[in-house]
């Protein structure tokens, strides 16, 4: 991975404001000194994003997303570190320098395996359509799949030859660093040996249009029934799906989400070019975030088996955080897809995908399984657990529709279920007792805004910065990450370095961290020097204080617990 020095990132930031970049994203409308608009994180309904362009970071108060303009691109583009500042690069037509020769080495090598990849699916294409092919052809043919279809997927055949790839990558005149660096050949035995044999051959195809990688599906009862290339320089499973690259220029905002290759390739010839699959993944966040840069909604299309209805009900909230609308097919009358085209056709197909259960009513559906309604004890236990959901839904008419629909699928009573949904909305638990005792979530609360608060000071206010270094200790600040930010914070105003917050967020660059700061930076606060340095003195005793009463309760060290004594009645002095 490529490194930045600080005055790189520092020049990328600067030259690319933060409001500029993520208006060519997001709507945003100023209010105060500060831009707001709908989060592209989560779905909404009321702007809670908002962008500071005085430190150049942007909060969500819905998700707690935030960071620098790199973190955004990040996140937006699901794009690493380097990549990002890359893309802000070329933004500004700002010259990055040069890598070193390892990273010269590995865009070389990726550039190698582009190729490779391609030679590959030359090879396993040109054995499908050869005589050995057959056995894979007849299953296509089986499987009624077109051969304009298998062009259009570039489908292709591993043969039984154990090294027959190997050695034609050989011929083909790639070195075996490049070669075992494709994942698609291992070292066996002091030899080589090919990854897929004896198997129909689906080239993976990012949405640029390289190929990274293969799936293969053997063609008898061999185990396992489907194999993926590994992770690789070129790929990971995480950012890419099957058939992305055709479904993003469907021209339809809304995607099916099927299990696996064949079914997206059967539903693509029946004319739903918007169909894409995971790769031998479960779905996840970083799937969930590259779907939501091409389409606004997604319809699941799982096995109706309770495997199948476990990956939707776990794939719908992942969907969901992403800002991503929901919607959930189950194909009854045939066991799957494929048999249901087959059986009834694309028409009915078309039908079937128009008529998509909402997501919510798909859940409760679920839920109603697991109770019988007639009985009281299940009735209020379904209830409570169906109120705890609708507690999510922000908009009125969208619950109340649900509610309706909750009430005719178990005859409880719509005023019944508001009743309780208005109790749960009500009831806010106290930390009054936590709070009493020293524990908890309320002081562990308050801890964490002074030490934000003060990190906040010491990067933005250079007339505290020696009244923090030199009352404050890295141990009274808790995580490490605080940790880390208040040393990095030192080592800078020691070099002389102007301390900016985008310079902070450049350098603590992942998710978690760029939500911290983001956090971090929304605690600020218009003092004048005296008052500032007052604040920041009274903060920096709060967390001794809390310090060494831990000690106090907490420690068997008789020594370390009467030291805390002492320091705590020098602080109250």
């Amino acid at each position: 991975m490529p490194y930045y020095p600080e005055d790189v990132i520092r020049d990328v930031t600067s030259g690319n404001d933060i409001v500029d970049v993520i208006s060519s994203y997001v709507e945003l409308k100023k209010r105060g000194s500060n831009y707001f608009g709908l989060c592209p994180f989560h779905r909404e309904k009321s702007a809670s994003f908002c962008v500071n362009p005085l430190n150049q970071f942007y909060h969500c108060f819905g998700c707690n997303a935030g960071g620098s303009v790199i973190n955004f691109i990040m996140r937006h583009e699901n794009l690493t570190f380097p990549d990002a500042v890359k893309m802000l690069a070329d933004r500004i037509g700002y010259t990055l320098p040069e890598t070193g020769k390892t990273d010269l080495h590995k865009e070389q090598l990726r550039k190698r395996l582009y190729e490779l990849h391609k030679t590959a699916a030359r090879y396993f294409y040109s054995l499908l359509e050869s005589e050995r092919g057959a056995i894979a052809v007849d299953y296509l043919e089986k499987r009624k799949i077109n051969l304009s279809t298998r062009k259009k997927f570039g489908l292709g055949f591993s043969s039984s030859q154990r090294d027959g790839l190997y050695k034609h990558l050989i011929s083909e005149g790639f070195n075996e660093e490049e070669i075992t660096a494709s994942g698609l050949v291992v070292s066996f035995d002091n030899g080589y040996r090919d990854k897929f044999f004896s198997r129909l051959m689906f080239p993976i195809i990012d949405v640029y249009g390289n190929i990274i990688g293969f799936g293969g599906r053997v063609l008898d009862d061999g185990k396992p029934k489907y194999l993926n290339s590994p992770e690789t320089l070129i790929f990971s499973k995480s950012n890419n799906l099957f058939n992305l690259n055709n479904a993003r220029r469907s021209g339809v905002k809304e995607f099916i989400l099927v299990e696996g290759y064949m079914d997206v390739i059967t539903i693509y010839q029946a004319g739903f070019k918007n169909v894409v699959a995971s790769l031998g993944t479960a779905f996840n966040e970083r799937h969930a975030r590259v779907l939501r840069k091409y389409c606004d909604s997604v319809i699941l299309l799982f096995d109706s088996d309770d495997a199948g209805v476990n990956a939707v009900l776990r794939a719908i909230p992942v969907l969901m955080s992403s800002g991503l609308r929901v919607k959930v097919l189950q194909v009854h009358s045939a066991k799957d897809p494929d048999e249901f085209i087959k059986k009834f056709g694309a028409e009915e197909f078309g039908k079937l995908v128009e008529h998509s259960e909402n997501e919510f009513v798909f859940r409760v559906k679920q839920l109603l399984k697991e109770y019988d309604v007639k009985n009281i004890d299940d009735k209020i236990a379904f209830t409570n657990k169906v109120v705890s959901m609708l507690k999510d839904i922000e908009n009125e008419i969208e619950a109340s529709a649900y509610i309706k629909e909750i009430s005719r699928l178990t005859d409880i009573d719509t005023e019944a279920i508001k009743n309780q949904l208005q109790k749960q909305l009500s009831y806010t638990p106290s930390l009054s007792i936590n709070a009493q005792r020293g524990t908890g979530v309320g002081i562990n609360s308050a801890l964490r805004d002074v030490r934000r608060s003060l990190l906040n000071m010491y990067i933005t206010s250079p007339t505290v910065y020696d009244v923090i270094s030199e009352g404050l200790d890295e141990k009274f600040l808790g995580e490490q990450l605080y940790k880390d930010i208040f040393n990095y914070v030192t080592e800078l105003r020691k070099k002389g370095i102007a301390v900016t917050p985008p310079l902070i967020t450049g350098k603590f660059d992942s998710e978690e961290e760029g939500k911290e700061l983001s956090a971090i930076f929304m605690l600020s606060a218009d003092y004048k020097e005296d008052e500032a340095q007052k604040a920041a003195k009274d903060q920096i005793n709060t967390l001794k204080k809390a310090y060494y009463e831990d000690i106090i309760k907490n420690s068997d060290d008789d020594d370390k617990v009467r030291e805390a004594f002492e320091m705590l009645k020098i602080i109250n002095r």
